[in-house]
């Protein structure tokens, strides 16, 4: 069995089918998504009705996946160009179901599958033990809990002694910050996480990038996406797989077992940055 892992799709479907052509998956393949299976690409419905109708096909959660979710559910969150049309239609429902039902991370064996990056104070059972508790109630949680945890969202940078419990969703606020939305660490004396700062780590000189401060036990490696200006980092624990397809470059599937990478050029039309 082969478990290709395939870095930020954002609605390139076109792109996706000519990589799983190259695949030639057979019936006891997986692909996992390493998050943000919709948004600012043109074909995000068609994207939610593959993964959706085929087992072998899953996705740990993105920014811009449960970003959706609170656009609908919550009618609240990231506002995106495309929330709209999906919204609308006749399978949201299905497809709210489905991304609810997905992980914020995956522990497979000597692998992490998360889709930003990792907090340097928690190892990777703690990562996976937090994402699973953020999981089963990120699933089931109600429309007032989802407007509670936008409005910390934007806020909650820093960890603090109390998560999960004085205040669990603020605690829910952070981990989901973590898992889909850490890039770079701030250079002050308390460690948080520099929202703001994005671009190649060459260029940028305010912060730190999350994996120049993970340690990474021996023989595990993390594969992660969501960075496409990184372009695919390679390095020793590190498998990075968002390069940028739909920002006109390619996308990368890394297989777990063999650790073979193959890639595929964009097909679509470049998406505007501010989508």
């Amino acid at each position: 069995m082969k478990i290709w892992v395939v870095g930020d799709l954002h609605g390139c479907y076109d792109s996706f089918c000519a990589l799983l052509n190259k695949m030639d998956l057979k019936s006891n393949d997986k692909v996992i998504c390493i998050g943000d299976l919709i948004n600012r690409g043109p074909k995000s419905a068609q994207m939610l009705d593959h993964f959706c109708n085929d087992t072998r096909f899953s996705s740990v959660l993105g920014n811009h996946d449960w970003a959706f979710i609170l656009s609908k559910l919550a009618k609240t969150g990231p506002i995106h160009s495309d929330f709209k049309e999906l919204e609308e239609s006749p399978r949201a429902a299905m497809w709210i179901t489905w991304l609810r039902n997905q992980p914020f991370s995956m522990l497979f064996d000597e692998y992490f599958l998360v889709h930003a990056g990792c907090w340097p104070l928690w190892s990777l059972p703690q990562h996976q033990q937090i994402s699973d508790r953020l999981h089963q109630w990120f699933k089931q949680c109600s429309q007032d809990e989802l407007k509670i945890l936008d409005c910390y969202l934007p806020t909650v940078l820093a960890s603090s002694n109390e998560i999960f419990d004085e205040n669990p969703i603020k605690s829910y606020a952070f981990a989901m910050n973590v898992l889909t939305k850490i890039r770079y660490l701030s250079q002050s004396p308390t460690l948080k996480i520099a929202m703001d700062l994005k671009g190649h780590p060459s260029k940028v000189t305010q912060g730190t990038a999350w994996f120049e401060k993970y340690e990474v036990p021996s023989g595990y490696t993390i594969v992660f996406g969501h960075w496409s200006a990184l372009k695919g980092l390679q390095r020793p624990g590190f498998e990075g797989i968002d390069t940028g397809c739909v920002w006109g470059e390619y996308l990368t599937a890394f297989e777990l077992n063999s650790k073979q990478r193959i890639t595929q050029p964009a097909l679509e039309l470049r998406a505007g940055r501010s989508g």
